[in-house]
């Protein structure tokens, strides 16, 4: 391995032994050395060794805090429940990133190192931490392990996802806006209602979502005729589209088996084709969902993904959705075997066989039985394998097939998914949502490093269910959960059935502090979608944790009750119920700024726990020092707030000096024909835009101003280009160190990015 710096050792004695270390300091990452290595046909088993008081994050998907300690077992098997604590989930992600801290001698500075681990395998299986150790355990499969050298923290999210799982796609522009859902609504009409109070609270709404209320008893690629008839679901979607919105409708794992071939076309042709899981003896294994008897696809079978992607593409005709909700992937099954068609429970496993409905070691499973609530792990998919082996790749399988369902649908469109069980490198398929959650602190909370590790996981496309789906929450606990999720990428709020409503507009105080801080949101997503764009080309993350980007500071290495949105903008939300402060760290030794009066936060502030005021309404956000932000003028969708005029955030660092960029395309095509990228360089009195590329906007956006934070000294005069600005277009105030210049679209009519500038101050 001549362009990594890791080294790998084995040995015989006294019994197989491996390691992985680096070359450079010849520290052990992982070693086996000293423990035994099972490796049976149902029982895989190896320790590693860690060092005391470790630094780990990752092994999801969980709902725990994002470091990872001792007594901590991450199980990997899909299961739909709601938000169990420690325990597993939705989701199957055998990926660890580790951080090791060591101290110059001489110096005294302190360096962290990271690195990263992941193991291919699509069994269950689960790692226990131990105090100086970590085992792993699979119920079968190999042991394929793959290591990355780092060594920062952005050098192994970008070597996972680049190198090994697959870079995350690229979302479209839209689906950056504020979504809506409820399980629940009656009809049209009150989809359509809710659209409207959004509108006439003037509370910005992206997108429309429905759950499975539209169905015709609950069957996929169906409408309700009676309460959701097609034509009625056309004009409602056609008035999104024409007013700048977009409509997402639910589509579940599986079909509903009516028991023969019946005017249910979608069942008829997955029968027809055979592509459905079988039972042992052949038959077509059938459990239950929300239609009753039901029927899953079979995605090992190359005949699975063409079929759901026709179905897509024939429902797409009927109802010109923008994107699809996947759910119930795990898969799940409301009882356990195949009980639509009461099939026999398996028979006696013969001498030398596997025994898949009870092998001989039971993984720490939230719902025990490996059986219960999903298919049958005995059950058979193409090419004679048991869905034991695949269990945990099914709703990678769905996802992908949703993916080429959405392309076939919508040909040139970046395909928008929002998917529930995942595995290992989904993240180029889907985005993810937390799943069903509770209205708690806790869980609000929670969701921070939730979403910290799918970025991890290459997901960047993650939100929770904001104001949560279950449970009686507040104004005070929605208002500040509406407030936290707008700086997460996927943003929406949702509830359950029966549930007490809790859209925005429901309260006055929720709909004035939504309406603010969607303002915000939709004012700095130029820079959000430049983020994804990264993400999506080099692998990089879009929601960091403080320590990916101070990865030198030991104590930064648990921080997650705040978090940063790239590299320039940080969110210390307010996370408890009846209080009016939050403590907040500002780590490094850059200035920070405060968003709202453009001040660099004092310097005593930095790297102590500080009490930061935050009133009801009010949600703490800060740009680091350093970096340009690029900005839009909001308005009340995303597509009026591309015609807008631009801003650009400056944040100086110490020597008076800062950078950025900002990605533009047509903000949907999957393979842009034309684009642009803009680099911003601060320095000496001075900020030069970049332009590069060719692509042009479908209406000139002009440039209207430049804020300009932490100019110690003015001098008096701006130019732009060198020509002189008229200093009734320049404010200065030097008890803030704060220079803001306005007026400047007669300056850029031909539009903000047609041509490279600098302003000098």
């Amino acid at each position: 391995m001549p362009d990594t710096d890791l080294a790998f050792d084995w040995g015989n004695t006294p019994s197989f032994w491996f390691s992985v270390r680096r070359k450079l300091t010849n520290e052990s990452l992982f070693s086996t050395q000293g423990s035994k290595l099972v490796y049976e046909n149902q029982f895989l088993e190896f320790v590693t060794q860690l060092p005391s008081n470790y630094n780990i994050s990752g092994l999801g998907e969980h709902i725990h805090a994002l470091r990872l300690q001792p007594g901590f077992v991450a199980t990997n098997w899909n299961a739909d429940i709601a938000d169990p604590v420690d325990r597993n989930m939705y989701g199957t992600h055998p990926f660890y990133m580790e951080t090791r801290y060591s101290q110059n001698a001489k110096s005294g500075e302190v360096q962290g190192v990271s690195h990263g681990v992941y193991l291919r395998n699509s069994h269950g299986l689960e790692a226990v931490f131990g105090d100086t150790n970590l085992t792993w355990r699979a119920l079968g499969g190999a042991i394929e392990l793959y290591f990355m050298d780092g060594p920062t923290p952005a050098d192994v999210t970008a070597q996972y996802t680049s190198g090994i799982v697959g870079l995350p796609a690229m979302q479209q522009y839209w689906t950056f806006g504020f979504h809506q859902c409820h399980w629940g609504y009656s009809n049209w009409s009150a989809v359509q209602n809710n659209i409207d109070q959004y509108r006439d609270h003037n509370i910005p709404l992206e997108t429309q979502w429905v759950d499975i209320d539209y169905m015709d008893a609950y069957a996929d690629f169906t409408t309700d005729p009676v309460n959701f008839p097609v034509d009625e679901g056309q004009a409602l979607i056609g008035k999104l589209h024409n007013n700048g919105q977009h409509f997402i409708p639910i589509v579940d794992a599986a079909l509903w088996w009516p028991g023969n071939l019946t005017n249910y076309t979608s069942y008829n042709h997955g029968h027809d084709l055979g592509i459905f899981i079988k039972n042992p003896d052949g038959s077509e294994f059938v459990g239950q969902v929300w239609p009753g008897n039901a029927v899953w696809p079979d995605w090992l079978d190359p005949k699975a993904e063409g079929f759901w992607a026709t179905e897509i593409a024939d429902f797409h005709q009927k109802i010109p959705f923008d994107g699809i909700w996947n759910d119930m992937n795990e898969p799940s099954n409301f009882c356990t075997g195949s009980c639509g068609t009461k099939s026999p429970p398996a028979g006696p496993v013969a001498p030398g066989e596997r025994n898949v409905n009870s092998p001989p070691y039971a993984i720490n499973n939230v719902q025990g039985d490996l059986n219960a609530k999903t298919v049958a792990t005995n059950a058979t998919q193409y090419g004679g394998v048991q869905h034991y082996d695949v269990h945990n790749i099914f709703g990678y399988g769905l996802l992908r097939a949703t993916n080429a369902g959405l392309q076939k649908a919508m040909p040139g469109k970046r395909p928008f998914i929002i998917g529930r069980s995942t595995f290992a490198g989904v993240g180029k398929y889907s985005g993810h949502w937390g799943g069903d959650n509770y209205a708690s602190w806790q869980l609000m909370y929670w969701s921070i490093p939730q979403a910290l590790t799918n970025a991890l996981f290459g997901i960047p496309m993650f939100g929770p269910d904001t104001c949560a789906i279950g449970g009686n929450t507040t104004s005070e606990q929605c208002g500040r959960w509406m407030q936290l999720s707008a700086f997460f990428p996927f943003y929406r709020n949702h509830y359950g059935i029966g549930e007490q409503p809790r859209e925005a507009w429901r309260w006055p105080d929720v709909a004035e502090w939504s309406r603010d801080t969607i303002r915000i949101r939709y004012s700095i997503i130029p820079y959000i979608y430049t983020l994804f764009h990264a993400a999506s080309t080099t692998g990089s993350t879009v929601m960091r944790a403080l320590q990916w980007e101070f990865p030198d500071d030991p104590s930064l290495f648990g921080a997650d009750r705040q978090f940063l949105l790239g590299p320039a903008i940080m969110v210390i939300p307010v996370l408890n119920g009846n209080v009016s402060t939050v403590d907040g760290v500002f780590p490094g030794t850059q200035p920070w700024y405060d968003w709202y009066n453009q001040t660099a936060v004092p310097e005593s502030s930095h790297l102590a726990n500080t009490t930061i005021d935050a009133p009801l309404g009010h949600i703490p956000l800060y740009v680091r020092g350093g970096y340009v932000v690029p900005m839009q003028q909001p308005s009340y969708t995303l597509r009026e707030s591309r015609r807008n005029p631009w801003g650009v955030l400056v944040a100086l660092d110490s020597d008076g000096c800062a950078e950025g960029s900002l990605y533009i395309d047509d903000g949907e095509s999957l393979k842009p024909s034309q684009a642009k990228d803009v680099s911003f360089l601060a320095r000496q009195s001075s900020l030069v835009a970049k332009v590069h590329g060719d692509y042009m906007l479908d209406m000139v956006t002009p440039l209207a101003n430049v804020t300009v934070m932490g100019v110690p000294k003015f001098s008096g005069s701006v130019r732009f280009n060198g020509a002189h600005v008229d200093s009734q277009q320049v404010s200065y105030d030097q008890s803030r160190q704060l220079l803001q210049i306005t007026g400047l679209q007669a300056r850029t009519s031909k539009g903000a990015w047609e041509d490279s500038w600098e302003i000098k101050w």
